[in-house]
């Protein structure tokens, strides 16, 4: 009974700290702070921003966009390219050479074959014989065919890319005839030869260069091995008959002239027949 004022001291007390920590029926007090808002803060925390991706970083780069763009513009390329190849027909032996165009270029490839093999046969034995070259020199002038025939087919490839592969064909072998033409006309010095050496071998170099992309201008290429394949097979027998023609007419003249004039007369006029061939277009 003594201690009882005392315990309800205490009580009182302990019921005014109770209230100081609540005010009104289930609002919390200014000074303290609700799990809700607590999450709230730690969420705006600096920290927190800085690992929030920026509006620059999830753009996409303007490298990378162009290379898609290139990417797709290819991908249409190749798939264009392959539809027209699908649909370019396929034509049988007889097909193609029913055709307009085989006929003129099997004709002029009979008489570049016949015609290009005489100066390669005769021209050490002439340049020895007329010009009074040594045997070394007159060889050395094959060697400069050589050369200027694989610059010639070089720069020819070039050139065609800005002026038509048949019109090239027809400058290349008339000039090639007129080389050869020049031979039978003009004196056999060391001037002449060289300059024969290096005209013929450009442009007749040029000629087996040409004719491969005129067939696929003509034919597409789905139908180049058969069209090379039959341009190609006439050369065979004209290769057997231009050496030995060169040297009968040697052998019943007994001058170099008509050697040299009726290969070179052949060539600048069956030139004249690629003009029935069409530029850059498909049969």
């Amino acid at each position: 009974l003594t201690f009882s004022p005392v315990l309800h001291t205490s009580q009182a007390e302990a019921n005014r700290g109770l209230g100081a920590g609540k005010g009104d029926e289930g609002k919390p007090q200014a000074g303290l702070l609700s799990a809700d808002s607590v999450a709230q803060e730690a969420c705006s925390t600096p920290e927190t921003e800085d690992l929030k991706p920026s509006a620059l970083e999830l753009s996409p780069k303007v490298e990378d966009v162009e290379g898609a763009a290139v990417a797709e513009l290819r991908l249409a390329e190749l798939e264009e390219g392959a539809n027209k190849q699908t649909l370019e027909p396929e034509l049988h032996t007889l097909e193609i050479l029913r055709h307009g165009v085989m006929l003129p270029l099997m004709t002029v490839m009979c008489v570049y074959a016949c015609s290009l093999w005489i100066p390669y046969t005769f021209l050490v034995k002439y340049a020895e014989e007329e010009a009074g070259f040594a045997p070394e020199e007159a060889a050395a002038l094959v060697a400069v065919m050589g050369v200027a025939s694989t610059l010639g087919r070089l720069g020819i490839g070039l050139l065609g890319i800005y002026v038509g592969n048949v019109g090239l064909l027809q400058g290349s072998m008339a000039i090639t005839g007129l080389s050869v033409l020049g031979l039978g006309v003009l004196p056999p010095n060391p001037l002449t030869l060289y300059c024969f050496s290096c005209f013929f071998g450009s442009f007749a170099g040029s000629v087996v260069a040409l004719i491969g992309p005129i067939l696929v201008e003509q034919y597409g290429p789905k139908n180049l091995p058969l069209a090379f394949g039959l341009a190609s097979a006439i050369q065979g027998p004209a290769v057997m008959i231009g050496p030995p023609l060169g040297g009968f007419l040697l052998d019943t003249t007994g001058s170099y002239q008509l050697t040299w004039v009726v290969p070179g007369v052949a060539m600048v006029v069956v030139s004249s027949v690629l003009w029935t061939v069409p530029r850059r277009g498909k049969v």
